[in-house]
């Protein structure tokens, strides 16, 4: 039987799910994207080498994510001279809230409505930070806001920071 073009996608599409799903795995590199910023400006993740990156998700429906990022970007802003530097992923479908916390945190904020950035780092539950590391890759995910789990995002920044 000849393949349909929706069987040569799904075939197609079941051969990349392997790759995307060592994609995530630490050591692997980091997902690269390009997105636009609240600022108007594309910014790309591959463009922060050198640096270290908390990659953190965001969305305007989620309660305890304005305080993890706000907690994250002291973090940053702590140690920006050591290289460290926070990068926000909206997943709203509306700007708005997005330009408001960029505003407020004055970090930049990428606009990912369509979530095809999230779909690549396979979001789950918010929030979320990935560490990426000065040479793109991805190193740890962490996925709570609470505290114990700051002090662990913060002594894995440490540990790649002095790498």
């Amino acid at each position: 039987m000849k393949p349909t073009g929706l069987r040569l996608r799904l075939l197609a599409l079941a051969l990349l799910l392997p790759a995307a799903a060592l994609a995530l795995e630490p050591g692997a590199p980091a997902p690269d994207f390009a997105l636009p910023s609240t600022a108007g400006a594309n910014e790309r993740l591959s463009e922060r080498r050198g640096r270290v990156v908390l990659l953190a998700f965001w969305s305007s429906r989620c309660g305890s994510c304005d305080r993890h990022l706000r907690s994250l970007a002291r973090l940053a802003e702590a140690h920006a001279a050591e290289g460290a530097e926070l990068l926000v992923v909206s997943i709203d479908r509306s700007p708005e809230a997005s330009r408001a916390l960029a505003a407020s945190l004055g970090v930049p904020v990428l606009l990912d409505a369509g979530r095809e950035v999230a779909d690549l780092y396979r979001l789950s539950p918010l929030p979320v930070t990935h560490l990426v590391d000065r040479h793109g890759h991805l190193r740890t995910t962490r996925r709570e806001a609470r505290k114990p789990e700051r002090e662990l995002v913060e002594a894995s920044l440490r540990a790649l920071l002095e790498e």
